[in-house]
């Protein structure tokens, strides 16, 4: 988490009030609770420093009367000018600071409170998305150790095994550009059981592993609760699904198959895409779009997949068999539509080779419908 002193002690006096301290500091991207905490110091900062030079001028004064120098108490008179009016600036900058992000003792009293009631502490963190309870694990030892004791929050990291049945992954929104995480309902087949679901899970990382900046912790998580055992990794190169520009029932073999008698974790997911990127740099098979210009290295890109069995009423495979139906819909009503269409051009034609006027569409489908009944 970002040192809030050191954000403040960098952070110029000029800004006057919390939206050009948000403005300035966006770039490092801070949250507003960062920016307004940061801000919150400063003002701590101004009001030590003008406690300070207050007692400076009162001794200033005093030491002018007692050795009869009216220099040194105009001096002081005017240092407490100026302090007024950095005291009234400053009294801005507060008012314009968010409440909740303001320290106060009535604040650290309610967090005195919460610390002795972990039981609340713990329903709170877990409505907080991932990648902010793992932030939280740096707030203050108190959070920290509720995060890493509490067996609900760690389930819900992905770092314990969930049995609760539901299907969630914990990795969700953590990673924006590297790890790329993909779901799908298996069609059923006719006349199977109802309760026969199955999802499919497609994993891509689209960078280089040994770039990422994952730590111990975070390679320690589940792809998916409840924990996958088995997955099977391909190459574009020369072991790619049929998804990755190969054509229908040229589907080839993975290169390789991950299995864990505890459950595929994002650590296997970025050592076994570095070693396949490494092994296939070769690769033969490779299409000319997978080398690098420069080195004529192949740049593989390694997909993983596998399927796993759901609850037919599980919230996940609801709605990916909802679009999956969506879908196939849509796919039938564009091809009606492009045989009514070809049916039409068909007829266009047949009427100018017979020398008859070229119907319209509705002059079309009329007749069509005319000689249906």
């Amino acid at each position: 988490m970002t040192n809030i002193e050191d954000v403040a002690a960098e952070t110029p006096y000029g800004l006057s009030n919390f939206h050009q301290w948000q403005k300035l500091l966006s770039y490092d991207r801070l949250t507003s609770m960062e920016v307004g905490l940061a801000q919150y110091a400063r003002h701590q900062q101004v009001q030590r420093a003008e406690s300070k030079l207050r007692g400076l001028a009162d001794d200033l004064d005093a030491c002018g009367r007692r050795e009869q120098r009216p220099g040194l108490t105009v001096f002081s008179n005017t240092m407490r000018a100026n302090l007024d009016h950095i005291a009234t600036a400053n009294e801005g900058v507060l008012n314009s600071i968010p409440p909740q992000y303001r320290r106060s003792r009535k604040r650290a009293s309610l967090v005195e409170k919460l610390s002795s009631t972990p039981e609340l502490l713990e329903l709170i963190l877990l409505q907080l998305p991932n990648p902010d309870l793992m932030r939280a694990t740096s707030v203050c030892t108190m959070f920290r150790d509720n995060i890493l004791s509490s067996a609900k929050v760690q389930r819900k990291l992905g770092f314990r095994e969930d049995k609760g049945g539901k299907i969630y992954f914990p990795t969700h929104d953590f990673w924006f550009a590297e790890l790329f995480l993909n779901t799908e309902a298996v069609e059923p087949k006719e006349g199977s059981d109802p309760d026969d679901a199955w999802i499919r899970i497609q994993v891509m990382m689209d960078s280089i592993p040994c770039k990422l900046g994952i730590g111990s912790k975070c390679r320690s998580m589940f792809i998916c609760q409840p924990p996958i055992k088995s997955i099977q990794a391909y190459t574009s190169c020369c072991a790619g699904p049929r998804f990755w520009r190969h054509r229908p029932g040229d589907e080839r073999p993975p290169a390789e198959t991950i299995t864990s008698g505890t459950g595929i974790t994002v650590g296997d997911i970025v050592d076994t895409t570095a070693r396949l990127k490494e092994s296939h740099k070769l690769c033969p098979d490779a299409s000319p779009f997978d080398h690098n210009s420069d080195t004529g290295y192949v740049n593989a890109q390694v997909s993983f997949e596998t399927t796993i069995r759901a609850k037919a009423d599980d919230p996940l495979y609801v709605r990916q068999l909802h679009r999956l139906t969506d879908e196939k819909k849509k796919r039938q009503d564009r091809l009606q539509n492009q045989h009514r269409i070809d049916a039409y051009a068909a007829a266009k034609r047949t009427a100018r080779d017979n020398g008859r006027p070229i119907p319209t569409m509705a002059e079309f489908e009329a007749a069509t419908t005319t000689n249906a009944t």
